[in-house]
């Protein structure tokens, strides 16, 4: 959760892909008033590899196990600019 409790909220960072010349870009932040974290950025691919680098949201901690929720009470909302893409490795 992102609500303070203890225990279930976590310190969450985006973190890019710098390592060998890696061009994406992303921000993190936490939407409040709807109280879900929004990850908004742009993969790009790493000019010396010709394959796409990455961001990610990262959090440290022991979390609970989300397989419970594997039948539906787990939303994930996913947007893409290139939903048709098939070159993911």
């Amino acid at each position: 959760t992102f609500g303070g409790e203890a225990g279930t909220t976590f310190e969450f960072k985006e973190l890019n892909d710098p390592v060998m010349g890696g061009q994406s870009r992303g921000t993190w932040h936490v939407d409040a008033s709807g109280g879900y974290g929004v990850l908004d950025g742009e993969v790009v691919d790493v000019p010396s590899l010709r394959a796409p680098g990455f961001i990610k949201v990262a959090a440290d901690g022991r979390f609970p196990d989300a397989s419970s929720a594997l039948g539906g009470a787990l939303v994930l909302r996913v947007r893409s600019s290139t939903p048709g893409y098939q070159g993911f490795r």
